[in-house]
């Protein structure tokens, strides 16, 4: 098996709840979204190299920019048929605060371009919602809602059966118990749900499993 490295630098634009990303052509990432930026090149510094891919690839030139993260990723690219290849992709990660031009929805590829198709601006909590992410989604939603079901139910038979030997209905009691009970768990399943889509949201930037 054959073996590529990859070190680059990538720009995060965020603006009003949605990121920028581009659409690769060519490459393990085709097809694919992907965060603006690209391979730093011999005696580049990385900086250099993010003002330089997010103009080629983009057309923005780039302000203010500041470091966020770095990390790196393998996985297995099926560059040809009979070519199998093990990528180690190392990303550092800049944060884009200002920058100057307008953002290129289209752009050709050519020489100096040669893995952007375009950029566009998406929505990060739509990110999340790809086909398996909908699925672990809605049996997360399962997982946690049935618990409070079965209390419910519970607390309703309960009622049901002692309302036949009390003298005080405990109807308005048991009312308040299901609000209460209600407010508690969908405070737990945002939580949980919001956690969940921070965890998909790391996992389509830092692995090959990109949209």
């Amino acid at each position: 098996m054959k073996e590529f490295k990859q070190l680059g630098a990538y720009g995060l634009i965020i603006k009003d709840g949605k990121i920028l990303l581009i659409k690769k052509f060519g490459g393990p990432y085709d097809g694919k979204l992907d965060l603006p930026g690209g391979t730093i090149e011999f005696c580049e510094r990385p900086e250099e190299a993010l003002k330089r891919e997010l103009m080629e690839e983009v057309g923005i030139e780039v302000v203010d920019y500041k470091l966020f993260d770095a990390d790196s990723v393998s996985f297995e690219w099926q560059f040809k048929e009979d070519i199998l290849v093990k990528v180690h992709h190392t990303g550092i990660f800049f944060t884009v605060s200002n920058f100057n031009n307008e953002i290129r929805k289209e752009v050709s590829v050519d020489e100096v371009n040669d893995d952007s198709l375009g950029a566009e601006f998406f929505n990060i909590k739509e990110l999340s919602k790809k086909e398996l992410s909908a699925a672990l989604s809605k049996v997360t939603s399962l997982i946690l809602w049935i618990p409070f079901l079965v209390a419910v139910a519970y607390l309703w038979i309960g009622i049901a059966i002692s309302e036949q030997y009390v003298i005080v209905s405990n109807v308005p009691v048991a009312f308040r118990c299901t609000i209460v009970l209600f407010a508690v768990q969908t405070v737990v399943y945002f939580i949980i749900n919001v956690s969940y889509k921070k965890a998909v949201f790391r996992k389509v930037y830092q692995s090959n499993e990109r949209i």
